[in-house]
């Protein structure tokens, strides 16, 4: 078990530092050509990683549910996790960075659309987690902050996952009928987010390893050797993207589909290697090396909630004192992105003490 979690430490340092390094390379380090040849592969496994790693743990910790007090208790735990970080460190610092200070002081710079991202009704939407579910129609989830209502989606619908999954087979169905019921609420209200569609799998996924004890099970464990073949043809899928995607010209939903199937195919086996990977080598590393990535796990949340402002606001900084990029890029590199992880430790340390005492 200490393993297990020395592993689940190593995969949100990983998930984490993708994300960090893909934000980076859209603006916040200036010479970022080699950041961005990537980007798009970090982001994607960065966010699918934190996506199956939540399934992965949340049937490790709740893996029987079948009360009303037991699903009280799981939507309890997981609220006052996460919504005093959200509102704090998510909703308000993204509306003092990017609704206040940027229309400001760098107005030209803005390329998103204040009046629809930070009204009072989209923010309301966006502060109670529901811009995924409300999204297209009645909302529009805020940049970055979109994983937050995702992960709370996914929550929502995880007690109804184990309470009717018995066995394999029904789990199967069931998280086949979440999924087309959910396609048919998009098809006829125009509601539920694409971001649902594109790593709902991966939730799945993350529960389905632990459901059936993918790496200690006999039974599956002669299937392992496939995935890096599964991953291999993904991203070849998905480099052959541009060639492909013209067959379905004109068909939206095709389109979507094939693009969906690609990114899952990648996304999905790069967890299952990682994750194989971390159980089976990282426990036995240096212990200051583990140490490490308790300190950067425990601060990812909180990293991944502020990392973006704290970084503007910086950037802001910089350019209005005319640095020179290269010296920008090293200040950011030896000095605020690590700056950003002691910070998003501390707070996570006090939540943790204050949830501890009160909650």
């Amino acid at each position: 078990m200490n393993n297990r979690i020395i592993s689940i430490d190593f995969l949100r340092t990983l998930a984490i530092c993708f994300i960090v390094i893909t934000h980076c390379g859209g603006g916040y380090i200036i010479n970022n050509g080699g950041i961005k040849l990537f980007s798009p592969y970090f982001a994607s496994f960065g966010l699918g990683l934190f996506i199956f790693i939540s399934g992965y743990i949340l049937f490790t910790t709740t893996n029987l549910i079948k009360t009303k007090a037991q699903i009280i208790k799981f939507y309890k735990k997981r609220i006052i996790r996460i919504f005093p970080l959200y509102w704090i460190f998510g909703i308000s610092l993204f509306f003092f960075v990017y609704a206040t200070l940027m229309p400001i002081f760098a107005p030209t710079r803005i390329d998103y659309n204040i009046s629809n991202l930070f009204n009072f009704y989209n923010l309301i939407i966006n502060a109670l987690g529901l811009q995924i579910i409300l999204s297209p129609a009645l909302a529009k989830p805020i940049f970055t902050l979109y994983f937050v209502g995702l992960i709370l989606f996914f929550y929502l619908l995880y007690p109804l996952i184990i309470y009717f999954s018995k066995k394999l087979p029904s789990f199967i169905i069931v998280t086949i009928s979440i999924f087309v019921s959910c396609l048919m609420i998009r098809i006829l209200f125009h509601l539920i987010d694409d971001y649902f569609f594109n790593y709902f799998f991966i939730f799945v996924c993350g529960i389905a390893t632990n459901f059936i004890n993918l790496f200690e099970n006999q039974k599956w464990r002669k299937y392992l050797l496939i995935i890096p073949t599964i991953f291999g043809f993904g991203l070849i899928l998905n480099v052959r993207m541009d060639q492909i995607l013209p067959l379905f010209q004109g068909q939206y939903l095709s389109i979507s589909i094939v693009s969906t199937i690609s990114l899952n195919i990648i996304v999905i086996s790069f967890c299952l290697i990682s994750l194989w990977f971390a159980e089976s080598f990282i426990g036995e590393i240096s212990p200051n090396l583990n140490k490490l990535f308790l300190f950067i796990s425990t601060s990812s949340f909180v990293v991944y909630l502020i990392h973006r402002p704290f970084f503007t606001i910086w950037y802001g900084i910089f350019y209005f004192l005319g640095f020179n990029p290269l010296f920008q890029d090293i200040i950011m590199i030896i000095f605020i992105i690590p700056i950003t992880f002691v910070i998003g430790y501390y707070i996570q340390k006090i939540e943790e003490n204050w949830r501890n005492k009160y909650a």
